[in-house]
């Protein structure tokens, strides 16, 4: 009987004692997870702090690359676009009607002489038919749809 309570007290020690090995590694990897953990963070805000701009980013606009300005059914966007002198504006159609994008005023378009796509094309455009034009004049030149003269927007070369 004496036996069983020695191996039930040696099981015991050697389970107590494990455990509480056990636990002290476990704390000890839980620092230093915080440890790593509080230098990625520290890291982190480094390279954050470092990749900030430097200066205000400029407008979507300005940024247009290719000078594109979409026509869909609710109008022209952007609806104000500003190009250099030299440069041409790409006005994309992607509405359900015929783009004729014209300088202003409707119907004349005699603000900027040659800014019709009837003009350039001698012909009315079709439906799904972009039009380009390259702007060699400064100034802030209006526009419109002739087909729907409510939608209009600008043009500012410099």
């Amino acid at each position: 009987m004496k036996t069983i309570y020695i191996i039930i007290s040696v099981i015991l020690v050697v389970g107590v004692g494990g455990f509480a090995i056990y636990n002290s590694n476990s704390t000890s990897t839980s620092d230093d997870y915080t440890a790593n953990d509080q230098i990625s963070k520290a890291q982190t805000e480094k390279l954050i702090e470092k990749t900030k701009p430097t200066q205000p980013e400029t407008p979507i606009v300005e940024k247009n690359a290719l000078n594109e300005v979409v026509y869909s059914d609710s109008g022209y966007s952007p609806a104000e676009i500003t190009i250099k002198k030299g440069e041409a504006v790409n006005f994309i159609n992607k509405s359900k009607i015929p783009l004729w994008t014209a300088s202003n005023p409707h119907p004349q378009h005699t603000d900027l002489p040659g800014f019709d796509t009837a003009e350039v094309l001698n012909r009315l455009p079709t439906l799904s038919e972009n039009f380009s034009y390259t702007f060699n004049k400064v100034g802030r030149w209006g526009y419109h749809n002739h087909n729907w003269p409510a939608h209009t927007g600008f043009v500012i070369v410099k």
